[in-house]
């Protein structure tokens, strides 16, 4: 008798809520779906080096956008920092936190 999908990952899938468990066919078709993507060609152009190293001063509809993404950062920055102890993992932690925020705002900044 086979099992279904369920009963397969019954052993992890009663912490993991329905929605996120997927049949197997439906993951091969999300990889499909990324190998297709990487087939698709990407080129950075010369404009496009010039526009990621322009200065692009906030216009007013993105300053929000800013501000939460700061505060959220530093929110979480704050809570590595009180329930880690201090090592070189908390560091580099909350780097990746600061990383982000930057990648964040640069997607903000630099969106066409």
């Amino acid at each position: 008798m086979t099992k279904s999908f369920r009963e397969t990952v019954e052993g992890w899938a009663a912490c993991v809520p329905e929605k996120y468990l997927m049949h197997p066919d439906t993951w091969k078709g999300m990889v499909e779906d990324q190998k297709e993507l990487m087939k698709m060609p990407f080129k950075t152009t010369p404009e496009d080096v010039t526009h990621m190293f322009t200065y692009h001063p906030p216009k007013e509809e993105q300053i929000p956008k800013y501000e939460e993404l700061r505060k959220a950062g530093e929110e979480f920055a704050q809570t590595i920092l009180r329930l880690t102890p201090g090592c070189p993992d908390q560091t580099v932690a909350i780097r990746h936190v600061r990383e982000a925020v930057m990648n964040a705002n640069a997607a903000i900044a630099l969106e066409k």
